[in-house]
């Protein structure tokens, strides 16, 4: 092992001293945390919105304001409050640990900054004699899903003071309680860094997704302006207009799925022809489900069947998102939920359609062809019918698809690196907070951020 060692070699450390015996957590001493930390719930200032209460200097931090599932620190807030409101609430310095307490609960959380705590959060203080709060939120996060079953409810559930009291905590040596931080850091901050390229390329996606088809792939000589609905666009003059039903099979090459009593759940069985759900649109994953109708059923819904390089649009909730059928894929039909578009190849490449209807000009139309507000549906068909579609010449188009499609690819090897860095974090995190792999005989540099801590 080197002085500074890498996450590949103390995974494969870690495989290679993994114990049979689970007698090695014994070594360490087990305490309840309300008998080495104190334990308080933050509070809420009442009435909300009092001016004397709120609108301070001071930030007062909700469960809303943060995503628990991947943040350590908080940031900013919706909600400050005033030093009165601060009295009414719980003050907390920067690096105290929260952990939630409702609805998504048990995620373990530090403080960005002094601030004062909303009642959704638990405090933990006074714990530094025995442990290292970076270790601590580390075995916090990794007992997240035992202290959710400690928290009763079923639609709401809540982990109180005392509930959370009762989890037993492993404390090693403080020594090894920051090897084993460092580690378990070191893998966040990769996983962060991954996760902010993801997101920088998604933002770079997204600006050349309104370039390309505004200013198009190549230098055009002149421009036109065209009103698509409430909106002027400005466009390559030689590109052509046609309308979304120009595809194989004219208006019937764009088909909103069967009506909800077509597809009852009482009909569905183990296996056959699958029904793709909004999922398999919204996640790109065509794999997911589990859903299937029989031979007969598929026979009888056949004008509702997928086909490899349809495009797939998601019609209810979350409006407007668009999937390319693969060429591996089960056959099966769309569901109520879903809009299924054959692409007339002889106009159009199909990857330049599902980036058009991805960007701004199209979704316009797909978002305005809406109904409602809070689960928004898709207009009547004849309106999405007349949805207009820029076409280039077919060679600019393959240009626009090939420039946005290696984006995609950026971001799906992206997010494969994260999966593979949150598999790893997970491993790592039960060998080395069981104690069945040790860091005692292992060099590793503890950052600042982890020694400055108990």
């Amino acid at each position: 092992m080197s002085e500074d060692a890498t996450l590949d070699e103390f995974s494969e450390f870690s495989e290679s001293k993994a114990s049979n015996e689970s007698s090695l957590a014994k070594r360490w001493d087990m305490n309840q945390a309300d008998e080495i930390m104190e334990i308080t719930r933050g509070a809420s200032p009442r009435p909300k919105g009092d001016p004397e209460l709120f609108g301070g200097d001071i930030p007062w931090i909700k469960i809303g304001d943060v995503d628990v599932k991947s943040q350590k620190y908080t940031g900013e807030t919706e909600d400050t409050v005033t030093e009165k409101g601060a009295e009414k609430s719980k003050l907390v310095d920067s690096g105290t640990l929260l952990v939630s307490n409702s609805g998504t609960c048990g995620y373990p959380m530090f403080a960005g900054t002094r601030s004062c705590v909303h009642d959704g959060w638990l405090i933990l203080r006074d714990y530094e004699n025995d442990l290292n709060p970076h270790y601590l939120y580390e075995y916090i996060s990794w007992q997240q899903n035992y202290l959710k079953s400690l928290a009763p409810g079923s639609t709401q559930i809540n982990l109180n003071t005392s509930r959370f009291g009762v989890l037993e905590i492993a404390i090693p040596p403080l020594s090894e309680q920051r090897k084993i931080a460092t580690v378990l850091h070191t893998v966040d901050q990769a996983i962060q860094k991954t996760e902010e390229i993801i997101n920088q390329t998604k933002r770079v996606k997204c600006g050349l997704l309104d370039d390309l088809f505004l200013d198009g792939y190549y230098n055009h000589e002149s421009y036109e302006n065209i009103r698509i609905g409430a909106f002027i666009y400005s466009k390559p003059a030689e590109w052509e207009i046609e309308t979304i039903v120009s595809s194989k099979e004219g208006e019937n090459g764009l088909r909103r799925g069967p009506f909800g009593g077509m597809l009852k759940k009482e009909i569905f069985v183990d296996s056959g022809y699958k029904v793709y759900q909004q999922q398999n649109v919204i996640y790109d994953e065509f794999d997911y489900g589990d859903y299937y109708i029989t031979k007969e059923k598929y026979r009888d819904m056949e004008r509702f069947s997928v086909e490899e390089d349809d495009l797939l649009i998601s019609c209810s909730g979350t409006l407007g998102k668009v999937a390319k059928v693969p060429s591996e894929y089960e056959q099966g039909v769309i569901n109520q939920a879903l809009l299924k578009f054959s692409v007339n190849d002889d106009l159009f490449n199909v990857n330049y359609m599902k980036y058009f209807l991805e960007s701004k000009v199209g979704q316009r139309q797909l978002v305005l062809s809406s109904r409602g507000s809070a689960m928004k549906n898709m207009a009547p068909m004849e309106f999405v019918r007349s949805s207009k579609v820029f076409r280039p010449s077919k060679k600019e188009q393959n240009k626009i698809a090939e420039s946005l499609s290696a984006m995609d690819d950026k971001i799906s090897s992206e997010k494969n690196k994260k999966d593979r860095l949150q598999r790893l974090k997970r491993a790592l995190m039960q060998d080395l907070l069981s104690g069945e792999v040790r860091t005692t005989d292992v060099n590793i540099d503890v950052p600042q951020e982890v020694a400055q801590h108990g």
